[in-house]
């Protein structure tokens, strides 16, 4: 790790460093690949925690044929992809 002694260091030094140092850590930041598989299932809560919906929204736009859940037993589960794109057409 790098010491840096601020009593020998000028203001303009000072505003370098630190933007290198931003640069590097949004850079790293950046590089990894927000990885999200496409074919995935999500439950109803995991859909209210990850796109911010409430429960009685998911249950409406079920009803309304926005969100297709499919039923496995008791539980019913979406498209990760058909969420996402349903999302995106912003269609609620």
């Amino acid at each position: 790790m790098n010491n840096i002694i601020l009593q020998n260091t000028s203001q303009s030094e000072l505003k370098a460093l630190i933007s290198e140092s931003v640069k590097e850590a949004l850079k790293s930041f950046s590089a990894k690949p927000i990885t999200s598989p496409s074919n995935s299932k999500l439950t109803r809560q995991q859909v209210k925690d990850e796109f911010h919906l409430s429960f009685p929204t998911i249950l409406k736009l079920e009803k309304q044929g926005k969100l297709k859940g499919y039923r496995i037993g008791r539980r019913v589960l979406f498209n990760r992809a058909e969420v996402e794109a349903a999302l995106v057409q912003r269609k609620f």
